[in-house]
């Protein structure tokens, strides 16, 4: 079995449904690469890989779409005070087309971000490291703000994005397995969705 999920989607994601199967399924072999959505298409496709994790469901015969969950993108700066508009140190964190087009509405008037990454776990490193603003997966950065590594920045815009597991019919429908890995790998977003409606 092969897995591929693009760079930028976040990595724990494709950590713990390889995790999940290595541990359960020890007659599984399993791999894991990183990929664009491009490749992934394509490799679906042709028969190369068996599952992958993105953001864009497939239209390919033959493959079936998962709706794992929603991100919620924030922005979030190494000081509280950071401007949520104009900011020097604002990096831009390409998060799929979906963001670029809400994105680019909702920052009309911002100008163009100097320094920009196709991954966010970049782009986390480099913000811990360096300063600035990004918006980043709420998940993956959830521990920074409970331990003032990073603050939320107030009144910005937030978006969500779409997760999507895409598996090979031809592949998977030998598996009698998967539907219990989907479900754990679900559970985070069940969680957070339900945690978000307790707020409100």
């Amino acid at each position: 079995m092969c897995i591929k999920t693009p760079e930028r989607v976040p990595d724990f994601l494709g950590h713990d449904l390889f995790n999940d199967i290595n541990s359960r399924y020890p007659d599984v072999a399993v791999t894991a690469w990183p990929a664009t959505q491009t490749d992934i298409e394509r490799w679906l496709g042709a028969g190369v890989i068996d599952l992958a994790i993105g953001y864009q469901p497939s239209v390919q015969a033959g493959q079936t779409n998962l709706m794992l969950g929603e991100d919620e993108l924030v922005l979030v700066g190494d000081r509280p005070d950071r401007p949520v508009r104009f900011d020097d140190g604002y990096i831009y964190v390409d998060a799929g087309e979906a963001f670029g087009r809400d994105h680019a509405a909702a920052y009309v008037d911002a100008g163009v971000a100097r320094i920009s990454f196709g991954s966010a776990l970049w782009a986390l490193d480099y913000l811990l490291e360096e300063g600035g603003s990004a918006y980043l997966p709420l998940r993956l950065i959830a521990d920074h703000l409970k331990d003032g590594r990073l603050f939320r920045l107030a009144n910005a815009p937030q978006f969500n994005r779409r997760i999507v597991l895409i598996t090979s019919d031809a592949s998977t429908r030998h598996w009698p397995w998967l539907d219990a890995v989907i479900e754990r790998l679900k559970f985070p977003f069940q969680e957070e969705l339900h945690e978000r409606r307790n707020r409100v």
